[in-house]
């Protein structure tokens, strides 16, 4: 019953009450894990009294696609589920003087936009533009402590290695974790990434984001990334799989105009400065009339092009990107200093596995979208995303180029999305794929690995690694706004289904390891190691999510975020793995004899 017990604690993962906030008026925006954002307001006449029936029309800039929505009895609308650009919102009432106001809206933000329309019993008058809308529009605060990254920022700031994630560090708190990031004095296992709401988290490796673990790769081509915001503390409750930062990223869509830029960079040894010992020390060779040793190899080409248009003007959006990453890098391996003992024989066999060897880095990002919007109340998405690459590694000074392995490393996500909106009532529904498999091969798996301790490592690598996750993921999302009910109210509910496959081949040690000491001459083994038993960790898994929040502003300077958030995970790969009671005893035996145990001081006093 016990056992029972605690496997239903780790299945019934967490039931999370959101931020309860009490607001001021003007700062971060309220956030959607769908990448969008919305505008809410009212809408009155001259007078100051509440215009009815009224109708508010956004229409974007770029494509010429509209969201309209009606105001209530008490001239309030809202317009939800926009994705990030600019638009010209138009209010219209029969017998009033229409007004539009252009404004830019920002992945996650919430903009409280009002109008106030003339007295003019023309229907078909003439539109006034507001050329101070940016000055007239609001953004209602959230509980969330967020930082938008905008378009204009990731074309302005300079990224070497064109990892999107790097600018995540404009945020507070937020720090680099090798091609990762992390905030909050916490690891990158605890971070979740979204792109266009499909999660790219990482369940069963390092890092927090799929294909991160040990890559010198991309998540994500960066020419395919419009903007992204990052949430460092108090997350709203449609938000999962994190403690940490959560970043939620929109992509760039097709407009009516085709558009493309393309991009190359090339890097070689010569742009890397040695640093401040490493020219000490060449220093000292000089004076001394010996040589500096040359800068190790290093060429690397980036280069990329984008492409997007209209297919059906109005109606039908193509945008597509690619990424390459290509590098070659080189390593010397050398004999240790230890080398008294040795065989010559030996020693001259080990100097043939010594000298220069390349290290090749082979990257590509691939991506491509269609959006579609055959009416106003309706918009398909459809995109892929291909991420291939592949390393050789993990060899240098003492550890032979034999010892090096093969790393390939691969991330395919594939997305269909829809949204439909009718009133003030929005249905954002999607559904994705993602496949990541990380693979780590032996470059010499039929040679036996033999290491001379502090010499050199010869033979082939102990372990091959093969990892494969696989994830199938509904998400439906409801959101309603009404304003009554002792102020105004952005409803959301939403539930996530997802099923995991985990295919993990680990064979510790499959190819025999030896190793050789001076402690005997060299003369045998001191040590062996090779492995046996069932590599197979393989697991199903069922990832479920529900949440309910909701965006309370009883009056107008004061917002309560409330929100209920209930997850459930069936198969958290070893939860039925229990300690064998040999290894218990052997443990606790060991334990016994420790000055710090708790029961050797009871015995000793």
């Amino acid at each position: 019953m016990i056992g029972n017990i605690f496997k239903l604690q780790r299945s019934c993962r967490a039931v999370t009450l959101a931020a309860v906030g009490l607001i001021a008026m003007t700062a971060a925006g309220a956030s959607a894990q769908t990448t969008t954002a919305r505008i809410t307001g009212t809408v009155t006449g001259d007078n100051g009294a509440p215009v009815a029936d009224a109708i508010v029309t956004a229409r974007s800039i770029t494509t010429n696609l509209t969201r309209s929505a009606r105001t209530s009895g008490n001239a309030f609308y809202a317009l939800t589920g926009l994705t990030p650009a600019e638009y010209e919102i138009t209010a219209r009432r029969i017998g009033l003087q229409p007004q539009t106001k252009r404004i830019r809206v920002y992945v996650g933000q919430s903009i409280g936009l009002d109008f106030r329309l003339a007295s003019q019993a023309v229907q078909l008058s003439g539109v006034e533009i507001s050329a101070q809308a940016a000055a007239e529009q609001t953004e209602r605060r959230s509980t969330e402590v967020a930082t938008n990254i905008t378009q204009e920022q990731m074309e302005a700031i300079p990224l070497s290695e064109r990892n999107f994630l790097g600018l995540a560090l404009l945020a507070p708190g937020v720090r680099r974790d090798g091609g990762s990031i992390t905030s909050g004095a916490q690891r990158a296992n605890n971070i979740n990434v979204f792109v266009d709401g499909v999660s790219f988290k990482n369940d069963i490796l390092v890092g927090g984001v799929v294909g991160q673990d040990a890559s010198k790769g991309n998540p994500f081509p960066q020419n395919a990334v419009q903007e992204f915001r990052v949430i460092t503390q108090q997350y709203k409750a449609e938000y999962q799989k994190a403690t940490s930062a959560i970043i939620t990223a929109t992509t760039k869509s097709g407009t009516n105009n085709w558009e493309g830029n393309a991009f190359g960079l090339f890097q070689n040894e010569n742009a890397i400065g040695r640093d401040y010992f490493t020219q000490f020390r060449c220093d000292s060779l000089e004076t001394a009339g010996a040589v500096c040793p040359d800068k190790p190899r290093l060429d690397k080409y980036q280069i990329g092009a984008d492409l997007g248009g209209p297919l059906v003007k109005d109606k039908l959006f193509f945008f597509g990107s690619y990424e390459g990453n290509l590098q070659t890098r080189a390593a010397d391996v050398t004999l240790g200093t230890n080398i008294a003992g040795l065989a010559q024989k030996t020693l001259d066999s080990l100097r043939t596995f010594t000298g220069n060897f390349e290290s090749p880095f082979r990257g590509h990002l691939g991506f491509a979208k269609l959006t579609y919007a055959p009416r106003e109340r309706h918009r398909f998405e459809l995109s892929a995303n291909i991420r291939d690459e592949y390393d050789i590694r993990s060899f240098g000074l003492q550890d032979s180029y034999d010892n090096a392995e093969w790393f390939f490393n691969d991330v395919y996500t594939y997305l269909l999305k829809h949204q439909y909106t009718r009133g003030n009532a929005l249905n954002e529904a999607s559904v994705s794929y993602q496949y990541y498999h990380w693979n780590p091969i032996p470059l010499n798996e039929d040679k036996v690995g033999v290491r001379y301790t502090n010499v050199l490592k010869v033979g082939g690598r102990s372990t091959r690694q093969d990892f494969t996750q696989k994830r199938f993921s509904f998400r439906d999302d409801i959101t309603y706004a009404r304003s009554g009910w002792f102020g105004d109210h952005v409803f959301k509910v939403g539930t996530n289904i997802d099923n995991v496959i985990y295919d993990v081949i680990r064979p510790l040690n499959g190819v025999p390891q030896y190793t050789f000491e001076p402690s005997n001459g060299w003369a045998f083994p001191t040590t062996a190691a090779a492995g046996f038993g069932n590599p197979d960790l393989s697991a199903d898994n069922r990832q479920v999510g529900f949440f309910l929040q909701d965006d309370w502003a009883p009056v107008e300077r004061l917002t309560l975020n409330l929100g209920v958030r209930w997850d459930y995970e069936s198969d958290m790969i070893n939860n039925d793995w229990v300690t064998p009671d040999s290894i218990r005893s052997a443990v606790a035996a060991w334990r016994a004899t420790l000055p710090c145990d708790g029961t050797q001081r009871v015995r000793e006093q």
